[in-house]
């Protein structure tokens, strides 16, 4: 980052777009953390930014980094529980299938040991 020539518009556009990155924030929440982490330290080394909207830029950080991964135990909550081939009555060629999906919580305990 060029620390001479970065305005606060600019440096907050930077850093928003950094906030935004969904892909790095489910697929990696550790490592997106820890780049909002080391981006916003460099933007309080600029002194850009007063105490409390440092301190904003942190919370915020920090809660997009829980809500990453609060969606992935969300995700890990629900499994396939069947598929079904869709076929036309009267023929045998499969045209489509359509799968259910079931919270493990409804599931019975003897699939659940299983999974």
């Amino acid at each position: 980052m060029d620390k001479k020539t970065l305005s606060k518009p600019e440096a907050l556009a930077h850093w928003n777009g950094l906030l935004h990155n969904e892909h790095l924030r489910l697929s990696n929440p550790e490592a997106y953390l820890q780049v909002m982490k080391i981006f916003t330290a460099d933007l309080e080394a600029l002194g850009l930014f007063e105490p409390l909207e440092q301190h904003d830029l942190r919370e915020l950080a920090q809660a997009a980094y829980s809500a990453g991964l609060e969606e992935q135990f969300a995700y890990e909550l629900y499994c396939r529980a069947s598929t079904y081939n869709v076929v036309e009555e009267g023929r045998r060629q499969r045209i489509g299938y359509r799968a259910t999906t079931m919270r493990k919580a409804e599931l019975p305990r003897s699939a659940l040991m299983a999974l």
